[in-house]
């Protein structure tokens, strides 16, 4: 069964806040800010709602924009991010989880589920028998 991912746009919202008290001009958090006050509104809408009346508003609604602002925070926000690292250490670190994330998306296999396997194999093997030791 795939996992489902549902991230807390709370959490989310309070990394751009954190960013504005910081730099309140900064483009990319104000507009990462108005896209979650958009998504808050249809949940204000939604709170009189029964359970099915909301889930189809979500789905008209806050879907669409859920999923713009996801592919926005790949295209404005991560690039930019993703490119540079502190350390050399954390980039090589960083470009070994995304590949073995993507090998099990490549190879039909849910991420989460092919990593709690290395980790259970980390465990018993230790990091010797792991393959990226090769």
């Amino acid at each position: 069964m795939p996992i489902t991912l549902a991230p807390c746009t709370a959490h989310v919202r309070r990394k751009f806040n954190d960013v504005l008290k910081g730099d309140r001009r900064n483009p990319h958090a104000a507009q990462a800010m108005k896209m979650i006050q958009d998504l808050y509104k249809i949940e204000d809408e939604a709170s009189e709602l029964s359970a099915e009346e909301r889930f189809a508003l979500r789905q008209e609604k806050a879907r669409p924009l859920f999923d713009q602002f996801k592919k926005w925070l790949y295209q404005a926000a991560g690039r930019e991010y993703f490119l540079f690292h502190a350390e050399p250490r954390g980039a090589k670190d960083s470009a070994t989880l995304y590949t073995i994330i993507e090998t099990a998306k490549a190879n039909s296999t849910e991420p989460m589920h092919y990593l709690l396997f290395l980790f259970r194999c980390y465990r018993h093997f230790g990091s010797e028998e792991m393959p990226w030791e090769e």
